[in-house]
């Protein structure tokens, strides 16, 4: 029954998480982009720092595309 529920879940959200695992996986390739030249250790963890917001902000809305995307078809 587990099964089912989870391919039913993984067949309504396959297409709206798409675009959010590409994020998912270019995020930090972004992150890093400008180290080819690098002054310094500090300046690649400065540069970091600053997209470090993103990637809890990703997981949350991602989470919360799933859950919704579950709980609409009950509702």
């Amino acid at each position: 029954m587990f099964r089912a529920i989870l391919y039913t879940q993984w067949k309504w959200t396959r297409v709206a998480l798409l675009p959010g695992v590409v994020i998912a996986f270019f995020l930090p390739v972004l992150s890093v982009q400008g180290a080819v030249e690098v002054p310094s250790a500090g300046w690649i963890l400065q540069t970091t720092r600053a997209w470090a917001v993103w990637f809890p902000a990703l997981a949350a809305a991602l989470g919360l595309l799933v859950a919704t995307t579950a709980w609409r078809d009950d509702h």
